[in-house]
């Protein structure tokens, strides 16, 4: 039972490592504007569904409606796409977007104290 047990979850937790990440064209249906922005968010994991935050030993259900960018990506976000300090990043899990902006759009919102 504890074999089973155990290749389940691993196999669960290698399935939502990466499995749910997209492209932003895969997230967006377009291709991110052209420039230093563009470039930044091209380099993006937009992910949805079933995520392990290994830093929180939890699992973070994200629905169609949302998608997570995680530690890094949202450093990217906060840092080098809105301006922000290094240290206004230091300590995130990630970060919570509505799924029909990206991060760079005028009505764009994200949540990062999880």
């Amino acid at each position: 039972m504890k074999k089973h047990l155990a290749i389940s979850v691993l196999a669960a937790w290698a399935a939502t490592t990466q499995a749910n990440a997209k492209s932003f064209h895969d997230m967006f249906g377009a291709e991110p504007p052209a420039g230093p922005r563009g470039t930044v968010l091209k380099q993006l994991n937009f992910q949805q569904g079933a995520i392990k935050l290994s830093s929180a030993n939890a699992t973070l259900n994200v629905s169609d409606q949302f998608y997570y960018l995680n530690p890094d990506d949202a450093r990217k976000v906060l840092v080098q796409l809105w301006g922000n300090p290094e240290s206004a990043a230091s300590s995130i899990l990630g970060m919570i977007f509505p799924a029909k902006y990206s991060p760079v759009d005028q009505q764009s919102w994200g949540a990062d104290r999880l």
